[in-house]
């Protein structure tokens, strides 16, 4: 979110603002994790009118349809589990509608290289798949991108709310831990259908697609 401006044109999509010179954003830092979580927060709590929803599950059903069958699914060889992380997310997609979580404008990438740092400040970049969302799906994008432990995933969601969450917003937001891994399991699977290697990422959207849909799906009693 820079929040700067010098100029910019809906027509064409340029923007210019200022350079802000940055460092890089440290996921393990605490300083840095409370900033960046603050950050999310904070976008989640404004209320604009947004024409543009983003629903995470028709995006990668997109995906999927993008993807040559035999380089999807089973047929992924990275993926082993896939049916069985598959048939979990689709349960929680649908369990995570009832949880009564507020959609919001969110940023939908937010990833470590995606926060410009510095001591003095912190801003969000690249808001491809900005929208009206649900929040989940930001946290979930934040955690997926890095190695976290369930501890630090814990102290995340702590941060996130300023309180320990409740069972259902814990639940749901484990939920869209996963739901996040899925949905760049897709990407993964696209990308190397095309000849582009993903890299340490891979390993980890699916990580986190597996362990957090097996931890959230028995707070649902399912």
């Amino acid at each position: 979110m820079d929040t700067s401006l010098v100029a910019m044109s809906v027509r064409y999509g340029w923007r210019i603002s200022r350079f802000v010179e940055t460092r890089t954003f440290n996921y393990h830092d605490v300083n840095d994790m409370v900033r960046g979580i603050i950050q999310l927060r904070k976008l989640h709590a404004v209320r604009p009118k947004v024409r543009w929803e983003f629903d995470i599950k028709e995006k990668w059903e997109s995906i999927r349809d993008m993807t040559p069958a035999d380089k999807y699914g089973e047929n992924f060889t990275q993926f082993p589990e896939f049916k069985e992380i598959k048939e979990r997310i689709y349960k929680l997609y649908a369990l995570a509608k009832t949880d009564g979580i507020k959609k919001c404008l969110t940023h939908g990438d937010c990833r470590d290289e995606n926060f410009l740092i510095n001591d003095h400040e912190i801003h969000l970049i690249d808001w491809e798949y900005a929208g009206y969302g649900d929040p989940g799906f930001d946290i979930g994008t934040y955690v997926c991108g890095g190695d976290h432990s369930e501890e630090e995933v814990d102290r995340i969601l702590f941060t996130y709310f300023g309180r320990k969450p409740s069972i259902k917003e814990q639940r749901h937001f484990y939920a869209y831990i996963a739901i996040s891994g899925f949905f760049y399991m897709h990407w993964t699977m696209y990308k190397e259908s095309q000849g582009q290697e993903i890299g340490y990422l891979k390993p980890l959207w699916y990580h986190f697609a597996k362990e957090f849909s097996k931890k959230a799906l028995p707070l649902y009693n399912e």
